[in-house]
């Protein structure tokens, strides 16, 4: 199968990618694939040049689900590629018949998760990591941070989650983020953050509930003398979630 990425047709390559994906999806054991991974991803992000497919962006995740850490020199390039597909299935959305109707979003929502799911997989392994994809990354979060992003803002403040919290600080490039976000709440968003508190105290699971409880730690952080009012309720929603949290990054998360 490795051998067929590098075949002449371009289907065959394609089709290469997906029997892959399968196959390490299945595998039990996957330490023989390591030392070929440059290859492979070397192929597939030549294909994601050539052709729209979302085959592609799923086997990119199973990767990063598969190999966690061993994906890390790769991340930056990684995440340009995500990047750059999800800009293009969002371009072809209009241009969709009814026969196609509704692929280009979703195959543009995978690459959403995608990325959430790389980031994720960097998360223990030091700040540097993500200050080097922030590049990549922020035009594409700034850009959601609007109506365009209506559908997926949960997604999005996921991203700006793990870049906060994992990175080495906010950077200038990421305060620019904070009066969209403002911009944001006081105009359509407000139900995302009745969302972030709820679901503190609602029926989700410790890894659903991550991304609120660094969202208001955040908020607390940052906005000293603003929300005096809101401090002691959102400190009262983290005691009450705390005692049935198993999740150390949640624990984590609301304790601090």
């Amino acid at each position: 199968v490795v051998g067929l990425l590098s075949d002449p047709e371009l289907p065959v390559r394609v089709d290469a990618v997906v029997a892959l994906r399968h196959f390490i999806d299945e595998a039990e054991d996957t330490e023989s694939i390591k030392p070929i991974l440059p290859q492979i991803l070397g192929a597939i992000f030549q294909l994601m040049g050539e052709v729209d497919a979302e085959e592609l962006v799923f086997t990119l995740e199973t990767l990063v689900q598969k190999f966690g850490t061993d994906i890390a020199p790769y991340a930056a390039q990684m995440m340009t590629q995500l990047v750059a597909a999800f800009n293009k299935y969002m371009a072809a959305v209009d241009e969709e018949d009814d026969e196609d109707e509704g692929t280009a979003s979703i195959a543009a929502y995978e690459c959403l998760r995608a990325i959430n799911t790389l980031l994720d997989s960097l998360s223990g392994l030091g700040p540097e990591l993500y200050l080097a994809i922030e590049d990549a990354l922020l035009p594409l979060v700034m850009k959601l941070l609007s109506t365009d992003g209506q559908d997926v803002v949960e997604e999005v403040l996921e991203m700006l989650a793990y870049l906060t919290f994992f990175g080495p600080g906010i950077t200038p490039k990421l305060w620019s983020c904070w009066p969209l976000m403002h911009a944001m709440l006081m105009d359509w968003a407000i139900d995302s953050w009745d969302l972030a508190s709820h679901s503190l105290n609602g029926d989700y699971s410790d890894k659903e509930v991550v991304p609120a409880a660094k969202l208001l730690q955040l908020v607390l952080q940052t906005c000293r003398g603003s929300i005096d009012n809101w401090v002691g309720p959102y400190i009262g929603l983290a005691l009450q979630r705390l005692p049935r949290t198993e999740h150390n990054s949640l624990k984590d998360s609301l304790v601090q």
